[in-house]
């Protein structure tokens, strides 16, 4: 159901660097850790869900051909 779902999670980061003037790169130059650290962890998060996505799908894939 919300197998892309978790992994855009990923893309919260890009999203705030389009929309606002608070990046990921701004805030750690800053040394604004509360920003920058929940943009690392959405990215890290969301890079995680993929990767664990995308190896569930390898692994059921050949189930679900036969």
């Amino acid at each position: 159901m919300s197998r892309w779902i978790e992994p855009a999670r990923g893309a919260l980061p890009l999203l705030n660097a389009i929309t606002t003037d608070r990046h990921l790169v701004h805030s750690l130059r800053a040394g604004d850790w509360v920003m920058g650290g929940f943009d690392l962890s959405a990215l890290a998060l969301g890079l995680a869900f993929a990767l664990w996505a995308w190896r569930a799908r390898m692994d059921f894939a050949p189930a679900l051909a036969t």
